[in-house]
């Protein structure tokens, strides 16, 4: 956050990768839309299987490490629309991906937010 803070995005968007590989969710820098549409769509399928309500009653994530990985993506979101905005559909599916299956945190409303942007670019 500290470097995002500082404008330095290209620092941060790198750092960013290192973190969630230590956190247990390693992500590709590499954007390809053959293997990320899919997976969007398998999550899309995913969440068509829940109602509004069960949404809502989806439990708090107790996974200390799924929930720093999901504060770090929620904080990268702005270096990404700068450095590499074909990236975000990558980090918005990991984070409901994340979410439907660990539980929900505060960073779960942005990233169905960010989800849903995906859907509709």
């Amino acid at each position: 956050q500290t470097l995002a803070s500082t404008g330095n995005f290209k620092n941060a968007f790198d750092k960013f990768f290192e973190v969630m590989k230590q956190l247990g969710e390693e992500l590709s820098p590499n954007v390809d839309p053959s293997i990320i549409f899919p997976a969007m769509y398998a999550t899309k399928n995913d969440l068509s299987k829940y109602s509004t309500k069960d949404l809502m009653n989806i439990p708090k994530m107790t996974d200390k490490r799924k929930q720093w990985a999901m504060t770090f993506m929620d904080s990268i979101i702005p270096c990404v629309f700068v450095i590499s905005p074909l990236f975000l559909p990558t980090i918005a599916n990991r984070m409901m991906s994340l979410s439907l299956r660990y539980g929900l945190t505060k960073e779960s409303a942005f990233g169905l937010y960010s989800y849903c942007y995906c859907l509709g670019c």
